[in-house]
């Protein structure tokens, strides 16, 4: 019998409150481990079974701040500094519960400091991220503990800037951008270089994924199996190698692959009109007010004020978010926004 009602209970939708945290930058494959940020001054924490785990600031650093967490959910990585992200003194490390904060050591030669962990492969034994090989200069590596800091290197030499912006969750594939160009001044005021999407695989050698001159391109995510890609150009996203398009920046506001989720290809971004939305070949773009809207009707308590999507387990079967109080989660049965929005 009390098996039966455990099966029955988990057909039901769910929600669950986590509060004491105002944003979600990134969660496990299953939706079972997010990594938070924390009231009131944003520092990284990770949830998982009911427990919050605050992430410290290497000894020596005031902050850290961390962006990236494996599939298993087991290790989280970012920087560590005592000023702004771009400060020259930042730091790159990896975090488990039972290690605690721990400096990436370069263990390679070539390496003055590695900077900023990006992303992790599934299991966490492959680190990708930023680093600098000397002043003024700044590369990707890929960091696994038996060969220490692998230089992914540059598209072009004479401009001596690349980064690691995500890995395949089997560590097969590694995607970024390289510089191939001067830096071009924005209206705002600011700065950007011309850049190209770019691809290394597990030795190293660089692959251009770009399909034109925009100067602003970058890999944005790898599946799991990193045989797909999702690609980002001045004026569009699509995927590689199909090439298939998924938005048109030119006549939306921007769509930001946040991860491809499995069974690939299902991508999870930004679009109009926010976070959360959804595309596949299937279903074309779900917006994420749509899956609120149904997630409303479900009745299941309250999501706070303003409430909004931060992602998605792969297989849809979980949602997390935040509103203007807590970040909450929401566990559907599996095939259930599949089956609603017809994605696949």
């Amino acid at each position: 019998m009390i098996a039966v009602l455990a099966a029955t209970l988990a057909l039901k939708p769910s929600l669950t409150i986590i509060p004491g945290c105002t944003g979600v930058r990134g969660l496990s494959g299953d939706g079972s481990t997010l990594l938070v940020e924390t009231w009131p001054d944003g520092a990284p924490a990770v949830w998982s079974q009911g427990r919050l785990q605050r992430i410290a600031p290497l000894r020596g650093y005031a902050v850290a701040d961390a962006g990236a967490l494996s599939d298993d959910g087991k290790v989280a990585g970012g920087y560590c500094a005592n000023g702004p992200r771009a400060a020259a003194d930042s730091v790159a490390f990896t975090w488990t519960a039972p290690g605690g904060t721990r400096r990436l050591e370069p263990l390679a030669s070539g390496w003055s400091s590695l900077r900023e962990v990006t992303a992790i492969s599934r299991d966490g034994s492959i680190v990708v991220g930023e680093g600098s090989p000397g002043a003024g200069r700044l590369e990707a590596f890929r960091w696994t503990r038996a060969g220490g800091a692998q230089h992914l290197g540059f598209v072009d030499s004479r401009f001596s800037y690349s980064g690691a912006t995500c890995v395949s969750a089997d560590g097969s594939t590694i995607g970024g951008w390289s510089a191939v160009g001067r830096l071009m001044p924005t209206q705002m005021g600011g700065s950007w270089m011309m850049r190209k999407a770019v691809a290394w695989d597990s030795a190293g050698h660089m692959r251009v994924l770009s399909t034109a001159d925009s100067g602003r391109d970058e890999v944005r995510d790898i599946s799991s199996d990193g045989r797909l890609a999702l690609v980002a150009d001045k004026t569009r996203d699509f995927l590689w190698p199909t090439l298939e398009p998924l938005v048109d920046r030119r006549n939306t506001q921007e769509f930001t692959g946040w991860r491809i989720l499995s069974p690939a290809p299902v991508v999870n971004g930004v679009a109009d009109p926010g976070l959360g939305s959804l595309w596949s070949p299937k279903s074309g773009l779900v917006t994420s007010l749509q899956v609120m809207n149904y997630l409303r009707g479900l009745h299941l308590g309250s999501l706070g004020q303003d409430p909004s999507i931060d992602g998605y387990s792969r297989d849809l079967s979980v949602v997390v978010g935040r509103s203007m109080g807590p970040v909450w989660v929401i566990t559907l049965p599996k095939g259930t926004l599949q089956r609603k929005f017809g994605i696949g």
